[in-house]
């Protein structure tokens, strides 16, 4: 895959974006974000980890190629990111793990169709992915209040 003139391979690709994963936690130790999300940092790699599995699994089943994982679920770890950065950890981690959650019932929904292929299990994949946004910013919200009160 050429990406601005490199040729990444997948491997290559989730080798960065765990790196990445890492730097993110060496970063969020600073004065920034409040001392009491260090567990909060560590399941953010964590989540980050089992996503990055399970593509790696549907990637080897040659279902979604580097493509859509650059188009789909690299945005979506970037937002994780930058919310980890800013100490909304449980908005980025509900947000990582609901992708997973949809790619993994897209391709169930594909597998029960064999016969008769459509767009339901991509529209299924989108569902959960909204849920995933709309309840990561409720379940965000209702820690910020658990912590400040």
């Amino acid at each position: 895959m050429k990406i601005i003139g490199l040729d990444l391979s997948f491997r290559t690709i989730l080798y960065i974006i765990i790196i990445i994963s890492f730097i993110v936690l060496i970063i969020s130790r600073g004065s920034f974000v409040i001392r009491k999300f260090k567990n909060k940092r560590i399941s953010f790699i964590v989540t980050t980890l089992i996503l990055m599995v399970i593509l790696y699994l549907f990637f080897y089943l040659n279902y979604i190629d580097i493509s859509v994982i650059l188009a789909i679920y690299l945005p979506i770890w970037i937002i994780g990111v930058i919310a980890t950065l800013l100490g909304k950890v449980v908005f980025a981690n509900v947000t990582i793990i609901f992708a997973g959650i949809g790619l993994i019932s897209e391709y169930l929904v594909h597998t029960f169709n064999k016969s008769h292929p459509n767009m339901s299990g991509a529209f299924l994949n989108s569902l959960i992915l909204l849920v995933g946004l709309i309840l990561g910013v409720v379940l965000q919200i209702l820690s910020n209040r658990k912590y400040t009160s």
